[in-house]
């Protein structure tokens, strides 16, 4: 079967109204947007950094390349800047407790990469612009990021972060996911524009309230694969098919629980 999701933005929640086409702002003050989602424009110029800098919110590393985006996975609590637009291509496992500022700069998310640009957010990830053009391919559940942080195991896909427990604000998405899902029938799979599965962290030790703000997504997501039900947003339920795989769509998160 052949699922296909509109470009919408709703956070997508057990009480959320479903809207494919309106943005819906997911803070607790509610924004307008057109109810024809346009492409996204950059929310402001980039900033000018001059300074290689220390990691330090005063002095935040540079991101220029690739390279320096997997450097990462070595210091994940500092302060990050990007210079400049990158094109990421290949899956990353990075988990995010500092500060990641996309100073304005789209990232291009192709293949894998549009799995996650992060595995998994504890921290802050803002200004950031996301343009994805990819075709992902799942034939079994570990090729999705995956948290236990659920009841039961869940996939996660999102273009900024496959989960997130901490801020995501400032944030766009836009361009097309094409998700090929053949897994067994006892998967599930949580698919959204900015988070797959959005909510405060499950440990107590960690301050993050899971929290999504001022961002929207004009992605298409289409969904290629044997489901019987796809959940949106955890409430709606389609009869798709005769398999027991349960999909989760949103166009901010796939499994929102947060703010």
């Amino acid at each position: 079967k052949q699922i296909a999701i509109g470009s919408g933005n709703s956070c997508l929640t057990k009480t959320a109204t479903i809207h494919l086409k309106d943005g819906v702002e997911i803070a607790p003050e509610p924004i307008e947007t057109p109810e024809s989602m346009p492409s996204p424009e950059p929310l402001a110029e980039p900033v000018s950094v001059t300074e290689q800098g220390d990691g330090t919110a005063e002095h935040p590393y540079q991101i220029a390349s690739v390279d320096d985006l997997l450097g990462i996975e070595d210091k994940p609590d500092a302060c990050y800047i990007l210079t400049k637009d990158i094109t990421v291509s290949e899956r990353n496992d990075i988990v995010l407790t500092g500060v990641f500022d996309g100073n304005h700069h789209t990232v291009t998310l192709e293949d894998k990469a549009a799995i996650g640009l992060f595995r998994l957010n504890k921290g802050t990830i803002k200004n950031l612009n996301l343009n994805v053009s990819a075709q992902v391919k799942i034939q079994k559940i570990n090729d999705c990021a995956l948290e236990y942080d659920l009841s039961y195991t869940v996939g996660r896909i999102g273009c900024v972060c496959s989960t997130n427990y901490g801020l995501i604000q400032d944030c766009t998405v836009k361009g097309n996911l094409q998700v090929d899902f053949h897994g067994s029938s006892s998967d599930r799979l949580a698919v959204g524009g900015i988070a797959g599965v959005h909510m405060p962290s499950p440990k107590s030790s960690e301050n993050t309230a899971g929290t999504i703000k001022r961002c929207w997504s004009a992605l298409n997501i289409s969904i290629d694969g044997p489901g019987e039900k796809l959940i949106i947003g955890g409430n709606e339920v389609v009869e798709t098919g005769t398999s027991a795989i349960e999909t989760v769509v949103g166009g901010i998160t796939g499994y929102c629980s947060g703010n």
